[in-house]
């Protein structure tokens, strides 16, 4: 019981992380996106396990733990460098500076991104049965595959209109599934 409630208040304060994350970072609030990109980190983390937690022990929910571990370090560690250092004057190169696409931190970015969406994919498996599992697998998919083609667009150099429209869908579909998640577990 403890899990589903961990996971119900978790994944609730996710969405809510997920929502203003989008509005802060589309209103061109960037120091504030990336305060609450760092919490959503850690959020999103808890959100993870604690359902991992809820379901009976399976690979799938033990790499949904590991790569959303992975996109957490990769994530809080590129926001506290830009928090710490770009917003302080200090001396950086221009290729550090996350309004180029070709910068180190956007690098960064698509990479954690990417871990995101392979946790997601992961997560999915749990989903097979009960309260809302399909839509929350759907949505869980379907963030994997937008990080997996924000990955492999920015490699293939695609273009930035593909992947700043995958970070739009990201700030739509995943606070949907966190979402559905905070349902399935509210009681």
């Amino acid at each position: 019981m403890q899990n589903a409630r961990i996971a119900k208040y978790s994944s609730l304060l996710t969405a809510m992380l997920l929502i203003f994350l989008g509005l802060s970072s589309g209103l061109g609030y960037v120091r504030l996106s990336l305060i609450i990109g760092s919490f959503l980190a850690f959020t999103i983390v808890i959100m993870v396990v604690s359902v991992r937690h809820h379901f009976k022990p399976s690979i799938y929910g033990t790499l949904a733990i590991v790569f959303i571990a992975i996109y957490a370090v990769l994530i809080s560690s590129n926001y506290f460098i830009q928090l710490s250092a770009i917003f302080r004057d200090a001396p950086l190169l221009n290729t550090m500076d996350m309004s180029s696409p070709l910068s180190v931190f956007w690098m960064i970015e698509i990479l954690g991104y990417f871990f995101m969406g392979m946790s997601t994919i992961c997560l999915s498996e749990l989903f097979k049965e009960g309260p809302f599992a399909r839509p929350i697998r759907i949505l869980l998919i379907l963030n994997g595959f937008l990080g997996l083609g924000g990955v492999l667009g920015y490699w293939l150099n695609w273009g930035n209109d593909l992947m700043l429209a995958g970070l739009l869908s990201w700030n739509i579909v995943v606070p949907i599934a966190a979402f559905l998640i905070f349902l399935r577990f509210r009681k």
